[in-house]
């Protein structure tokens, strides 16, 4: 790998490394949260013309089959033990979302469970740590959205009081430390945050949208966020130590000009999508190395990709 920059961060000084990924390279859906680093991927398997939860091992190339609800459900997220899926189903065979969805789980193989709501009539679970804490995103009792942590077997709202959510949050990624990653809507627009021993971290580059599109280990997120001005930019970023990083400005010994996405593979590196200067488009791949505090964290650990129910990939297969 190529040494790039050195970055000073709050806590300490990053040395970044990187290289570009060989021509061809492709992004598969074989990344957190619906997959864990034993090859087991949360997705659906179509039954007599219903989806339900599966995992399926890309190693021994079977499905497990975990259930699901009247109408189709979906795996979304598995834990790095295997132990627990989650997943969105439609609450009847309507299919239909004014009908009501309900968040599940399964836990240990056992057919998948349904999760209560804020009060609304729909909700979503996006992810699962090794812990059984499940985070996704409710409505409550007037139709308003807003993200929930599940533990212990309660659900609660996660941002009752922060300011500016009123429009609604979601949260799409938690680590085995607890920590936890979403999208809040604001007075401006969409804005992302981490939520780090019980701190609120607010994610910008300036602009007035940003999401948040992985979560590792460490705490740190990735995702893309606008740029101030007029018209302004889409660039990819990482967010770390409370500061957050345009991975612009980390490639451009790679010969790239722009970052359009990025998120953590189970290796601990930043896997990217940027352009050159004529607009070629080429994978990267980043590893990131504290050089101030030895015996800091490191990008190690798990990444956790996909936010929301739209934005992931489910694995599907007919039976």
């Amino acid at each position: 790998m190529s040494c790039l920059a050195s970055v000073p961060t709050h806590a300490s000084s990053i040395q970044w490394q990187g290289s570009l990924l060989p021509q061809g390279f492709a992004w598969t859906s074989l990344d957190r949260p619906n997959q864990s680093p034993d090859g087991l991927i949360a997705g659906s398997r179509t039954v007599n013309g219903l989806d339900q939860v599966s995992v399926y091992n890309i190693y021994s190339a079977q499905f497990t089959l975990l259930g699901g609800l009247q109408g189709h459900t979906y795996g979304n997220g598995i834990s790095a033990n295997g132990r627990y899926v989650v997943g969105t189903g439609f609450n009847n065979a309507s299919n239909n979302y004014q009908d009501g969805t309900r968040a599940v789980l399964s836990v240990d193989g056992q057919p998948v469970q349904v999760l209560p709501t804020l009060g609304g009539n729909n909700a979503n679970a996006a992810d699962v740590n090794n812990a059984g804490q499940v985070v996704g995103t409710s409505t409550r009792a007037d139709g308003s959205s807003a993200a929930f942590i599940y533990q212990n077997g309660q659900m609660s709202e996660l941002l009752p009081s922060l300011p500016g959510a009123a429009g609604g949050s979601s949260a799409s990624h938690i680590n085995d430390a607890g920590d936890i990653a979403g999208d809040r809507w604001g007075q401006f627009g969409l804005m992302a945050f981490v939520i780090r021993g019980g701190q609120i971290e607010d994610i910008s580059l300036g602009g007035n949208n940003s999401a948040v599109w992985g979560l590792n280990q460490a705490g740190w997120a990735t995702g893309y966020a606008f740029l101030a001005g007029s018209d302004p930019d889409m660039d990819a970023f990482v967010h770390l130590n409370g500061q957050t990083l345009n991975l612009d400005g980390l490639v451009s010994g790679l010969g790239l000009v722009d970052t359009q996405y990025a998120y953590f593979n189970w290796d601990g590196d930043l896997i990217g999508l940027g352009s050159d200067a004529l607009g070629n488009e080429r994978w990267f791949q980043l590893s990131a190395l504290q050089v101030s505090e030895p015996g800091a964290l490191l990008l190690a650990g798990a990444g956790l990709l996909g936010a929301a129910l739209a934005r992931r990939r489910r694995v599907t297969s007919k039976a």
